[in-house]
């Protein structure tokens, strides 16, 4: 899209409006839906071309309306394309000699860009006031807003073209030509250079934008040459418009400006008596005129100059008759264009600015009247209901003591509930001290008549396997007796070594496969081999209640599946129990690793849980800096994960 506004752009300062329109129209219908800024620009387009090179203001009135109605209600939101809005639309009364209401449109637009955006969007308008100034032959008053808008650009970040070239060259030689017109000729060539030393900056740092520099160098040569002209130095005024004219007289380029360069040239060479350099130029000059399109001031200017240019080169020869024609020529023009534009002339922006300025402040006044009313009603209300508050609280206090007086009978009451309660949690854990020191005689004795029969006598195959189970397991219990008795933490004492864990899970299933098997349920281990850092005894307790609970909770029939695998990418092992048993109720999931748990139940043969199982498992796990969890079974029942590093 940007490319085809280049192309409209190129045909503008060709001088091309219809084919500016044609591409316009063409551009913007290629696009079936367009968003909302892509509207925004098209519309802002046609309304510039109908205000600045086709004056037609009935068609850039419907433009510029469509540009408020699409802003409606967005006006926070496009906060640069609101405030340029309101300067089309100034340009639009401008022209329509409403030269009040576009001193309020360009006010509201300024202020706004002042208040909501940052001074590098801000400059381009604060030009705009500039410009208008200067159009209104106020050149003095016209330069602050030009310096202004210079270093408001100073603010601007490395962005595009229009920001780092376009808009302050602009300022640059729109400064120097009020210079120019103010009469401070040095001035006018001082920054005329300056503008030329920028764009040969900018065309090293910007090598692909080497088109729009070259063109802008043209405009400057061309004023650089006007000023040069207006010292007194011939050759070199004469030099610099030469240059201009071959840098922009062809297509591509801005012809507006080579045109006004020739006419430059044109009175250069009548004044130094030159006449026939000067008549080529003239008879050139006319054929470029006779394409230009619209009447747009600018051309109507173009015209008038060059008919100006006619009358002095037929006086230089002397032409009586021939002079006569092209100064009635020129005062019909004159009347048609000048007169015109004088009548808002010198329109006194500053006053009108004061003026609305004042408006503001009057509107600022009166809003705060109106928000001060309001403070004052909110703060009898607030009086009023601090009195209701008092008296709400005056009658709390009184309930409050008595309540504070039950409250302290209660505080007693539950001090002496508390200690009874810590009374019975001591005599509990002395309780489970007895009880565990009591079950350390008999396991021992299991374990030592198992190592007994093992050494004495000579068992073979199952049997042999059903007392070594016997033996660790009494040897397993033995050692968690201990861990009750000591009441240690896991974290802290637990001893790890390189353990085998593919064995020990086949270790555990091959004890509880009896126990499976009065159930009529299988047990399926798949391993690989893995060995990891754990605490062998604490493991086997940790596998062993896991594939006790899923035969504890699976139906008679059923299989349960052990997995091991070493995941390298988490360095994890992982072993996995899956059951197709009863599952777990949404309600019980939270409760399941709480010791004590009330989520506790029966198994499907009326086995007793007692709650603590899944709950040391789960400190075991994380003491190895592991991690315990379940999900349901893709069929039914449930699946426990374990996750050990490796």
């Amino acid at each position: 899209m940007d490319v085809h506004i280049d192309n409209i752009n190129g045909a503008l300062n060709a001088g091309q409006v219809n084919r500016a329109l044609f591409l316009l129209d063409s551009a913007y219908s290629s696009f079936q839906e367009l968003g909302f800024l892509y509207q925004w620009k098209k519309n802002s387009l046609y309304a510039m071309i109908y205000l600045n090179f086709d004056k037609d203001l009935k068609k850039a009135e419907r433009y510029v309306d469509s540009l408020f109605f699409a802003l409606e209600g967005r006006e926070k939101t496009y906060k640069e394309e609101f405030a340029k809005s309101h300067f089309i639309k100034g340009d639009l009364f401008r022209l329509q000699n409403r030269h009040q209401e576009a001193m309020r449109s360009y006010y509201q637009g300024w202020e706004f860009a002042r208040l909501y955006l940052d001074p590098c969007k801000t400059s381009t308008l604060t030009y705009q006031l500039g410009l208008f100034k200067y159009r209104q032959n106020q050149f003095e008053e016209a330069i602050p807003y030009l310096k202004q808008a210079f270093f408001e650009n100073q603010e601007c970040p490395e962005l595009n073209l229009e920001y780092n070239i376009v808009n302050p060259q602009m300022y640059i030689n729109t400064l120097a030509l009020a210079y120019e017109k103010r009469g401070k000729l040095d001035s006018a060539e001082h920054h005329y250079q300056r503008a030329l030393q920028f764009l040969g900056r900018k065309g090293a740092e910007y090598p692909h934008e080497s088109h729009f520099i070259t063109m802008a160098r043209g405009v400057v040569k061309g004023n650089l040459g006007g000023v040069l002209y207006k010292k007194g130095h011939i050759q070199e005024a004469e030099k610099y418009l030469l240059e201009s004219i071959s840098l922009n007289d062809r297509p591509g380029f801005d012809k507006y400006d080579a045109q006004t360069a020739k006419m430059k040239l044109a009175e250069l060479y009548l004044d130094s008596g030159q006449l026939e350099e000067a008549k080529d130029w003239i008879d050139e000059l006319e054929v470029d005129m006779e394409a230009r399109e619209g009447l747009s001031e600018t051309n109507m200017n173009a015209f008038l100059r060059l008919s100006r240019l006619k009358w002095d080169y037929a006086e230089a020869i002397e032409d009586v008759g021939l002079a006569y024609q092209n100064m009635k020529a020129y005062q019909i023009l004159y009347d048609s264009t000048e007169r015109a534009s004088l009548r808002g002339r010198y329109l006194d922006m500053e006053e009108s600015f004061q003026h609305m300025e004042k408006e503001y402040q009057l509107s600022l006044i009166s809003r705060d009247n109106q928000i001060k009313n309001i403070y004052l009603y909110v703060v009898v209300l607030l009086i009023l209901a601090a009195g209701c508050l008092l008296f709400l609280v005056y009658r709390s206090l009184k309930k409050t003591k008595k309540f504070n007086r039950k409250i302290s009978k209660q505080n007693m009451e539950f001090q002496e509930a508390l200690e009874a309660l810590e009374q019975s949690q001591a005599e509990n854990t002395k309780m489970m001290h007895v009880v565990a020191h009591d079950l350390r005689n008999p396991i021992s004795s299991i374990t030592m008549i198992s190592e007994l029969l093992l050494d004495s006598t000579k068992l073979e195959g199952d049997d042999k396997t059903l007392l070594e189970h016997i033996k660790t397991s009494s040897e397993n219990s033995l050692n968690l007796v201990g861990d009750i008795l000591k009441g240690s933490n896991e974290q802290e004492t637990i001893k790890k070594e390189p353990v085998e864990l593919h064995q020990l899970l086949q270790y555990c299933v091959d004890l509880l496969k009896y126990k499976a098997e009065e159930k009529h349920q299988k047990v399926l281990l798949e391993v690989n081999e893995v060995i990891v850092p754990i605490s062998r005894e604490k493991m086997w307790r940790v596998v062993s209640n896991l594939v006790a609970n899923a035969i504890k909770f699976s139906p008679s029939g059923e299989v349960i599946e052990v997995a091991l695998r070493a995941d390298k990418n988490k360095n994890v092992a992982r072993i996995s129990v899956a059951d197709r048993g009863i599952g777990i109720p949404d309600e019980l999931k939270d409760k399941i690793f709480e010791m004590f748990t009330e989520g506790r139940r029966m198994g499907t043969a009326g086995e007793e849980t007692h709650g603590m199982g899944l709950a040391i498992s789960k400190q075991i796990v994380k003491a190895h800096g592991g991690n315990l969890w379940f999900q349901p079974n893709k069929d039914k029942g449930t699946v426990f994960i374990v996750e050990i590093p490796l």
